[in-house]
């Protein structure tokens, strides 16, 4: 989604009276917002995953924070009927973000196996071989529906063991040039780079466009949409 669309989605929902003030750069929510997020998951049955004191995050370098993280005005309404679809949609990642934000942290068990071949190259050289895997054992935010593909359980195996390969391959890895920017990655960059501030990225897209200082470029097996410079749009 580009940056000028979902500022007028998130304009929609602040109409809607839907969310708080959108136009803001502080990534913490207000000592109220955080009581309400609490109470909403004490209604819930989840009063074990309420952290000892609030979450707190470290605001970017130059924002201002006049104004609270963007949030649900009311956290037990998940009825967006009111607002397009896309908006909705918006409205339940900033809700997730939201609820997800004042949660407990998931918790892993990390396991570290190293394996060394008995059988040496021909310089002599033993070859080392590494492998590291982790299990939940608390879902912590991630309750509230985060994809969870972090989970890999390594074998159970005991220190000296001997261990036969079934199948060796080997790859061959060449260092890849950095891939061209997309809007949401050129967003990131300039947040990174303390560049702008949220209100302005969407304006920033669309002079970069409207002056054609870079194309809109499909590349890829996905045809995903990156930019490209154009000739004056280079740096000299």
């Amino acid at each position: 989604m580009k940056p000028k669309k979902a500022m007028q989605l998130a304009q929609e929902l602040f109409e809607a009276a839907l969310i708080t003030y959108h136009r803001t750069d502080t990534p913490n929510l207000s000592d109220e917002a955080v009581g309400m997020v609490w109470d909403w998951l004490r209604q819930n049955g989840k009063d074990n995953y309420i952290p000892s004191a609030a979450n707190k995050w470290k605001a970017k370098g130059g924002a201002q924070e006049a104004h609270e993280a963007i949030r649900p005005t009311d956290f037990s309404n998940r009825e967006t009927n009111n607002v397009s679809s896309d908006a909705a949609r918006l409205y339940d990642l900033i809700w997730r973000r939201a609820v997800a934000s004042q949660m407990k942290p998931a918790c892993f068990d990390e396991t570290s196996i190293q394996l060394r071949s008995t059988q040496t190259t021909n310089d002599g050289r033993q070859q080392d071989f590494h492998a590291k895997g982790r299990v939940m054992t608390f879902n912590g935010w991630m309750a509230l529906g985060a994809d969870n593909k972090q989970s890999q359980q390594l074998p159970s195996l005991s220190g000296g063991a001997v261990i036969t390969s079934s199948d060796t391959m080997v790859k061959a890895k060449r260092t890849q040039p950095p891939k061209r920017y997309t809007e949401a990655t050129l967003v990131k960059k300039l947040e990174d780079s303390e560049i702008g501030r949220p209100s302005t990225y969407a304006s920033i897209m669309e002079t970069l466009t409207s002056r054609h200082y870079v194309r809109e470029h499909k590349e890829g097996k996905g045809k995903q949409v990156y930019l490209a410079p154009r000739h004056w749009g280079r740096r000299s």
